[in-house]
């Protein structure tokens, strides 16, 4: 759970950055959303190894 919720304030957080243009508030979203999973994967990746 922890992991999600972590994924989720990292891919919220991101919309904001100023070094990333985003032309569109869909373009935000499908950005956070995106960000949200990659966070994810990359955080239980080491459980689906073992």
């Amino acid at each position: 759970m922890r992991d999600i919720i972590d994924s989720i304030l990292i891919g919220g957080l991101a919309s904001f950055l100023p070094f990333w243009i985003w032309d569109s508030s869909c373009d935000q979203i499908m950005g956070a959303l995106g960000l949200i999973g990659v966070v994810y994967i990359a955080r239980k990746w080491k459980e689906w190894e073992s």
